[in-house]
């Protein structure tokens, strides 16, 4: 049987995996092909939103059904370039695609660099997925693409409610505040049972 494991152990299983391979690119390799690849890369690239708007510090993936997936993360404006061993661009094909959006404790998002460290921070080790499995992970996502030799744009509309970045939280509506006691606007009559002021005495007869 099949051990399922946690969304942010798949990602870093699958990051940690390419890392050493990353960072070993070597000047006049940029003409190969990928290792495993089924041929030239070709750019793909997109935008990923969260209920339109767009979403950064996303992690976003494209897996073949054989080889090396696609990695990117999302910059400010919610777009993606995605590199395949370290190269610009992914072989034509068919693709599951995933968007992961991890949060630290502290509410800060965790992209790439994180993730592929060869010992992972405390904030990595309890960091929590906020977006749905049927995107964020690999095995259920909904998400699919399938790039042709020219590559493509790809956008994503991701459907969620989560947490914001930064830990901030909406604002709770505080009910109206009840006053405990009225108050009597000047000039207005005094209460029953309250003796009125005693006037001033008028000026004396010569």
């Amino acid at each position: 049987m099949m051990l399922r494991t946690d969304v942010s152990h798949r990602w870093r299983l699958v990051v940690v995996a390419l890392v050493g391979v990353l960072g070993c690119s070597k000047p006049g390799q940029d003409d190969q092909v990928a290792p495993g690849s089924s041929g030239p890369q070709v750019p793909v690239n997109g935008v990923i939103t969260l209920n339109g708007k767009p979403l950064a510090g996303a992690v976003v993936t494209f897996l073949p059904e054989t080889g090396a997936p696609g990695l990117s993360d999302t910059d400010d404006e919610g777009k993606y370039s995605l590199e395949t061993w370290g190269k610009p661009g992914l072989p034509a094909g068919k693709y599951k695609v995933a968007v992961s959006y991890l949060l630290s404790p502290s509410g800060t998002p965790l992209g790439l660099g994180v993730r592929s460290a060869t010992t992972q921070s405390a904030d990595m080790m309890a960091a929590k997925e906020q977006l749905p499995k049927e995107y964020s992970d690999l095995g259920r996502t909904k998400l699919s693409a399938e790039v042709g030799p020219a590559g493509g744009k790809f956008d994503f509309d991701v459907k969620a409610e989560i947490q914001a970045a930064g830990g901030e939280k909406a604002p709770e509506k505080k009910p109206d505040a009840v006053e405990s006691e009225s108050k009597v606007p000047a000039g207005s009559a005094p209460k029953e049972g309250t003796a009125p002021a005693a006037s001033e005495p008028g000026p004396k007869g010569g």
